[in-house]
């Protein structure tokens, strides 16, 4: 067999029980190809992704195969009506359709996961003045700033559980979002990943301390009494215990940089509720169709209390999991009870307060220098079987922090489009391929005909096979193509709800008319763009003649 021929059996993986064995004159292609067989192992890597794992092999489910490609479009968006009016192509084979379908949706899981991660965040797009569960959001924020507001050291201790989940589809988003402070003072994004036994439940206790006085705090999470994850700052230096992709222990301590200024508000790194926490900013368009105020129930101690349910962005969109956040507010003093996260039906898991004990000193010390013992007192026992990613997202870095951050060749827009003021840069671990990284160029634009342009490793490795049954709408003088697939109105609605959960860039849900271009540039890698709205050709044209390769400084 020769590379061409194998490399269509790869693409064919994805629609296959992953243990079936290859031909065998592929697998002695395989053997002396060493570009073939990296290109299977990137699959392979792709498809476990996406695929957990309870006790044995599983693979996608026909649900699951539906609302993957329910969610996907049959037509094609144009980029002009020359476009629509050209003569249409001869239809590929189903199965082949589908499969290009499936790569698709896999290439783009990162973005999805972004929706998930920062959805709750996403809460301080929400203006106090919007009355019912609006308002009672504003109050619970205020509630939880009040916490902090003391004379003496604060200790708050809450309780993660997630209980046994039997649908595989639904334990693959068994993952918490953390966020710790870094030694430039800025927020960074964490996942806590719970382990992959769908039957299992795990309880994980959460305990924080600040001290109003110096701003020291100390961040901890413990599983069955083993240290998980801490993040503090003893006044001179940041410290961070997480485990890497293996289970193992990872200990850090530096000093913080020269300009760093511990954030202003601890609610918004600190405490169990650090994912609902909202963020006094009116400046951004307001969301309150997500919001519904589902009533009002008994807590176990007899207290009053409401309910507020928030929509997913992903969900109302049509595009993502269906999901809900349901938050319990007291009303009492107005703090949050509890949190729920519910998925298809399904809680995933729940967050709640929990009693403290009268300890005024962090667990493992302001340096976390107990940690260490603590570690190695477990050493020899089996491995945890919850693990943390490390800066699942960085929000706002520099174009260069781009350029060094990917072990690709990336593109930027050399000046913004005519329609937007400003450009922001979020970095994401790109769940498909880890441990590569994901860039997102966010263009936000106050007519909300917002521009993204995506750059993922699993995208170059996954989406070049669009382009076969594509148009080529147009070459940019710097080589760069612009391709018109039949998933691109799928990958704009999937990269624009993603986005629009993000605080501080945008809130807009995808417009009806919002369209997608891949794009192919002559590094061979295929960013995707995506435009809330419709472009004009000379838009669309600008906008490709002005993309340009960066390079590190």
């Amino acid at each position: 067999m020769n590379c061409r021929e194998v490399r269509e059996w790869i693409d064919d993986l994805l629609l296959r029980d992953p243990d079936e064995p290859a031909p065998r004159a592929v697998a002695l292609h395989l053997a002396e190809c060493a570009e073939c067989a990296h290109e299977q192992k990137l699959a392979r890597e792709a498809l476990e992704a996406i695929t957990p794992s309870h006790g044995g092999a599983v693979v996608a489910s026909a649900r699951l195969r539906e609302r993957v490609l329910a969610a996907i479009p049959a037509d094609a968006s144009t980029a002009s009506a020359r476009i629509a009016n050209d003569p249409p192509r001869p239809a590929a084979p189903a199965w082949r359709r589908r499969a290009s379908r499936m790569r698709m949706s896999i290439a783009l899981a990162a973005a999805g996961v972004l929706a998930m991660i920062l959805f709750p965040i996403g809460l301080g797009l929400i203006p106090s003045s919007n009355g019912g569960a609006a308002s009672l959001l504003s109050q619970a924020a205020a509630a939880e700033s009040r916490l902090f507001a003391a004379d003496e050291v604060v200790h708050l201790a809450g309780e993660i559980v997630a209980g046994p989940v039997a649908d595989p589809e639904l334990a693959a988003v068994r993952w918490i979002p953390l966020v710790a402070v870094g030694t430039d003072g800025k927020m960074h994004f964490q996942q806590i990943k719970l382990g992959n036994d769908a039957g299992a439940t795990y309880r994980l206790r959460d305990e924080s301390w600040y001290d109003p006085a110096t701003h020291r705090f100390a961040h901890i999470l413990t599983l069955d009494g083993r240290p998980l994850f801490a993040n503090a700052f003893d006044g001179r230096s940041v410290h961070l215990m997480d485990r890497d992709d293996q289970g193992r222990p990872r200990i850090e301590s530096r000093a913080v940089d020269a300009a760093f200024q511990p954030p202003k508000d601890p609610s918004e790194f600190l405490g169990v509720l650090t994912v609902a926490r909202p963020v006094e900013d009116e400046a951004h368009l307001s969301r309150p169709d997500l919001l519904h105020e589902e009533g009002q129930v008994k807590l176990a101690d007899g207290t009053p209390a409401h309910v507020v349910r928030i929509t997913s962005l992903s969900r109302e969109s049509g595009v993502g999991l269906d999901a809900d956040w349901r938050i319990t507010i007291r009303d009492d003093n107005h703090l949050i009870e509890s949190m729920e996260f519910v998925a298809s039906g399904k809680t995933i898991y729940t967050i709640r307060r929990a009693q403290t004990d009268d300890r005024r000193e962090p667990r493992y010390g302001w340096d976390l220098a107990g940690i260490r013992s603590a570690v190695e007192k477990h050493e020899g026992e089996p491995k945890l079987p919850v693990r943390t990613l490390a800066d699942m997202i960085r929000m706002d870095v520099t174009v260069d922090a781009m350029a060094k951050g990917a072990d690709y060749p990336v593109y930027v827009l050399d000046r913004n489009p005519g329609w937007s003021e400003r450009r922001q840069i979020v970095d994401i671990l790109d769940l498909p391929s880890p441990p590569h990284r994901m860039f997102a160029a966010i263009y936000p634009a106050k007519g909300r005909r917002h521009v993204i342009l995506v750059q993922a490793h699993s995208f170059n490795t996954n989406l070049a096979p669009l382009t076969r049954e594509g148009k080529l709408v147009y070459t940019a003088p710097s080589g760069v193509k612009v391709w018109n697939t039949r998933d691109d109105k799928a990958m704009a609605r999937i990269l624009l709800s993603s986005i629009g959960t993000t605080k501080a860039i945008f809130a807009d849900k995808p417009s009806p008319d919002c369209t997608g271009y891949l794009l192919e540039t002559p590094d061979g890698t295929f960013p995707v763009l995506a435009v809330n709205g419709v472009l004009t050709d000379a838009e669309l044209h600008g906008l490709a003649d002005s993309l340009v390769r960066i390079r590190p400084k």
